[in-house]
C-alpha cells in the first residue's frame, strides 16, 4: 500500500513490530501497547481509515473511520499480550 510520505505500508514493519496505520488523523488510543507498536500517520489512496498488522503483515483489526476503540483494544490484547503494566514478571 503506497502512502503519502513516499514509504509503503510494508516498508514499516522492518523493526519486526505491529504497526498502526492511522489514516483518521484523530490519534487512535494504543494506550500501554503503544511502545509496543510502529505508528504511521500517513495517508494513501486506497484502504481503510486505520488498521492494525501484526508484525508478519496480516491485518489484526481495521476500521472504516468509525469508532471503535473496543475492536482495536481487543485486537491489541489478543496480539501483543496483557497490557504491558499488567505482565507478570
Amino acid at each position: 500500500m503506497p502512502l503519502d510520505d513516499g514509504t509503503r505500508l510494508a516498508d514499516h514493519f522492518h523493526p519486526g513490530r505491529a504497526v498502526l496505520l492511522d489514516r483518521t488523523g484523530k490519534a487512535l488510543p494504543a494506550g500501554p501497547w503503544d511502545d509496543l507498536l510502529t505508528r504511521v500517520t500517513a495517508h494513501s489512496a486506497t484502504g481503510p481509515a486505520a488498521l492494525l498488522a501484526r508484525p508478519d503483515g496480516v491485518v489484526a483489526w481495521a476500521t472504516d473511520g468509525e469508532s471503535d476503540p473496543e475492536g482495536l483494544t481487543a485486537a491489541l490484547r489478543t496480539w501483543l499480550g496483557p497490557a504491558p503494566s499488567h505482565r507478570p514478571r
